[in-house]
């Protein structure tokens, strides 16, 4: 007898959304910690240019942060697109650690449509909300950084700009 009907039901793709983050909750925050170190990293070296060449050129510090800004963006969206790809690589595969999780997740009482839009949801958007949160971040540590080193800069956001 077939428990399931064919129709889509959120408590299902719910408990198939629980499992699949409890089980690949490492790999997520291994994700976060790329996109967050790659953001830092590209802006800490920006400071470093921007200091220098004020130094150098006379010019306010704030026009040279507006380039910055105005450079972070392709580097975020191409670290973003990268990400998304890896991701795209990743949903094709359920990555579980054993052979008895795997089966567990295959035969959980849901539809394939449920368990494919739950890697969906992970693998895309949560991707997406990981690199947004993760370029914040990464501009807090800037002006973190820039406030304790007493460094000449921008103390400003710089994803608005």
């Amino acid at each position: 007898m077939n428990t399931i009907n064919n129709k889509f039901s959120f408590s299902r793709f719910a408990a198939v959304l629980k499992c699949d983050l409890m089980e690949n909750w490492l790999r997520y925050v291994g994700v976060f910690a790329i996109l967050f170190f790659a953001n830092l990293a590209y802006q800490l070296v920006g400071i470093k240019d921007v200091v220098e060449l004020s130094m150098l050129r006379g010019v306010p510090t704030e026009e040279y942060m507006g380039r910055l800004a105005s450079d972070c963006v392709p580097f975020f969206y191409g670290v973003l697109a990268l990400a998304l790809m890896c991701a795209a690589a990743d949903m094709t595969t359920v990555p579980f650690r054993t052979k008895g999780h795997a089966t567990n997740y295959l035969m959980m009482p849901a539809t394939n449509m449920e368990k494919f839009l739950s890697r969906v949801f992970i693998n895309v958007v949560m991707v997406i909300v990981m690199a947004y949160v993760a370029l914040f971040l990464a501009d807090l540590a800037r002006m973190l950084y820039v406030a304790i080193t007493d460094t000449e800069g921008f103390y400003g956001f710089t994803v608005p700009m």
